[in-house]
């Protein structure tokens, strides 16, 4: 393997000549910069950027934090981060929280090792990240947070209720996520700033979790608590698609029977039976977005004092598990 020293060796000045003009911190003559290039082509000399960015006190890698990797919502998303983070030369280390803040703070831990040039979370969880280390928040955020790229939840629940209220809707149950959420709140006004304005009645269940791993167990209790109920505004694709299954399996006719809308707009959502009419949420963007953000920073083409939050906006994806409008 080419070395450092033999770059030098065949330029013929110093490793700390070469080094210097690797790293562009402090002066190197033309003529020197002419030989060490040289070289560097000739010898198809690789450097070694672990040792080039551990000399620097950062590494060209980015941190992840995601709450659910099962949750099909979050591939897309992640999918906007590599690509970006990839196209400026980054690697990521990705690390899935499981909703839970130890060991989210774990995580950090272990980045904090590999010192990451910064830190992408998608969590929502009050994680004290390190002061020292960029980051921007995806998709969830809470009140601390100075940068961050996130959905326009209240927009999404006002498409929501909109839609809703041109269906034969009934009797309405508005299952909202986990309410120390901010997603989960700003969604839920945003329905009811549309059903309220219409003297529209609701019930709301609040799920524990928007982990996957609740969902059937969510969904057997919608069924048994609110058996005569018209219309389900789920929290999420998943809860959904666990709803439409398990009224599948008791006979249920969707939407005549009982009529149910999702949110994020995953995949799966399209192969459902019936097809899950839902909010998408544009997760690649997002994840691009904030990867973008996230290199200005470190970059420093943003100044790290100043608070920026960027909002996208979802779309209605009408499928088939609503009924048609009046």
């Amino acid at each position: 393997m080419v070395t450092i020293r033999d770059v030098a060796n065949e330029a013929g000045v110093s490793v700390a000549t070469v080094s210097r003009l690797m790293n562009n911190s402090g002066y190197v003559s033309e003529q020197s910069k002419h030989k060490i290039l040289s070289a560097i082509k000739k010898l198809d000399y690789i450097p070694n950027e672990i040792a080039r960015s551990l000399n620097k006190q950062s590494m060209k890698i980015l941190g992840l934090l995601v709450p659910d990797i099962t949750n099909p919502y979050f591939p897309s998303l992640i999918k906007g981060v590599e690509q970006c983070a990839l196209q400026h030369g980054y690697m990521l280390l990705l690390g899935n929280t499981e909703g839970q803040e130890t060991i989210g703070e774990n995580y950090l831990n272990f980045f904090k090792q590999y010192k990451v040039a910064g830190l992408i979370k998608i969590d929502g969880t009050h994680l004290d990240t390190p002061e020292d280390v960029p980051t921007v928040s995806l998709d969830r955020m809470n009140d601390q947070d100075q940068f961050a790229v996130i959905s326009d939840d209240f927009y999404g629940g006002e498409l929501i209720g909109q839609t809703i209220l041109e269906t034969n809707h009934g009797s309405i149950l508005i299952m909202t996520g986990p309410m120390d959420i901010q997603v989960s709140k700003m969604r839920l006004q945003g329905i009811q700033s549309v059903f309220d304005q219409y003297k529209i009645d609701y019930q709301i269940y609040s799920t524990p979790s928007f982990q996957t791993e609740f969902a059937d167990q969510v969904a057997k209790e919608i069924i048994r608590d609110y058996p005569n109920i018209d219309t389900v505004i789920a929290p999420n694709d998943i809860y959904a698609l666990a709803l439409i299954q398990a009224w599948n399996q008791l006979g249920s006719i969707i939407p005549e029977d009982v009529q149910i809308i999702g949110y994020d707009g995953i995949v799966f959502g399209a192969y459902a039976h019936p097809s899950l009419t839902t909010i998408e949420q544009p997760a690649y963007k997002i994840g691009y977005q904030g990867t973008e953000l996230l290199l200005a920073i470190i970059n420093q083409q943003i100044d790290p004092e100043m608070s920026k939050i960027i909002q996208v906006k979802p779309r209605l994806l009408k499928r088939n598990s609503l009924r048609e409008v009046k």
